[in-house]
């Protein structure tokens, strides 16, 4: 997000975000992506749509760490079954 535009319009954020409308509007309803009202249009500034992204990385860093939490329970799992059959 190089440029200097501060504020976005819907379509404007779709495609810096490359989601289609309805997902845009549907994390707008949702509260995950913040919008400010200028009259009857509604803008997502900048700063929202780059703490979008924090979010969405955030989001999948810890579902990381949830699926090598699960691998590491299995193994500790098995390991223990192991040990208790020998």
């Amino acid at each position: 997000m190089a440029d200097d535009v501060q504020l976005y319009r819907g379509p404007d954020a779709m495609l810096k975000l490359r989601m289609s409308r309805s997902v845009i509007y549907e994390q707008l309803r949702s509260g995950r992506l913040r919008s400010v009202k200028q009259g009857r249009c509604r803008l997502i500034p900048a700063s929202a749509l780059r703490e979008y992204i924090t979010l969405l990385h955030t989001a999948a860093v810890i579902a990381l760490v949830g699926v090598a939490l699960g691998f590491l329970i299995t193994a500790v799992v098995l390991a223990i079954e192991d040990l208790n059959r020998h």
